[in-house]
């Protein structure tokens, strides 16, 4: 299993954002140093980040979804090496600001790190808990307009991950491409074999294969590279239905 990074990046699509400067716009994030480690980070019970792969390397980024405002935990899970680890408050796009919680983390470990955020992101989802009624059928729905390559019937089930993007300041028109360009000239595959984990009091459900992977993963060959998006692994309510919010 190679490196997994989800939401805590800030990557929409896993294209990237386009945000609007401010003189500060506050963000929570966080940065880690490992020494041939490997590890697997949850923000408030949700999965962000995996790598089963150890090595020396720098990873870190702000929190965007499911950042909650006051009392946030962060469980790290240390399988080997260790990591250096800093959860900081500062401006969006500069890499320093204020320490709110670090640790050295060694393996085998397990660690939990609290810190509060004051002006969270506005969730994007119902704040209403939910069973998981609809969830296997709606993530069937997703696999098939993948399979078939449905660009509006993707298009729709991503509304939340749409709505958080437009608060990040994505134009729909690149949003727009994006998708096309996943749903038209990506190749998928996909994980069949996942567990069902609700989370934040049962608004957010994750759908994760062993090791961390999302249910289906497209790979994009384009400019030389490939860019790679993984969905269907966080849903929630939105208006009522079901929908991805997170990639």
């Amino acid at each position: 299993m190679k490196r997994i990074c989800y939401a805590v990046l800030g990557g929409i699509l896993s294209f990237g954002t386009v945000t609007a400067a401010t003189a500060c716009d506050i963000v929570h994030a966080y940065e880690s140093q490992m020494e041939q480690g490997a590890y697997a980070m949850d923000l408030n019970g949700i999965r962000l980040y995996q790598n089963d792969d150890p090595g020396d390397y720098f990873n870190g980024g702000p929190f965007t979804q499911f950042l909650v405002e006051g009392e946030n935990t962060v469980s790290l899970t240390m399988s080997k090496g260790s990591a250096d680890i800093r959860i900081y408050r500062g401006c969006r796009g500069e890499f320093d600001g204020e320490t709110l919680v670090e640790a050295k983390v060694t393996a085998p470990e397990t660690r939990t790190l609290t810190f509060f955020a004051e002006n969270a992101p506005k969730q994007v989802f119902d704040d209403v808990p939910t069973d998981d009624s609809g969830l296997k059928d709606a993530l069937a729905a997703l696999k098939s307009a993948v399979k078939a390559r449905d660009y509006d019937t993707f298009w729709n089930f991503h509304k939340g991950l749409r709505d958080a993007a437009a608060a990040d300041g994505v134009p729909e028109d690149m949003m727009q491409r994006m998708i096309s360009i996943t749903v038209e000239k990506g190749e998928p595959s996909f994980n069949n074999d996942v567990t069902y984990t609700s989370a934040l009091g049962g608004r957010v459900w994750q759908v994760l294969a062993d090791g961390g992977e999302a249910p289906i993963v497209i790979d994009i060959k384009m400019n030389g590279g490939t860019n790679t998006m993984r969905t269907g692994a966080y849903w929630a309510k939105v208006d009522g239905a079901w929908s991805i919010v997170s990639n």
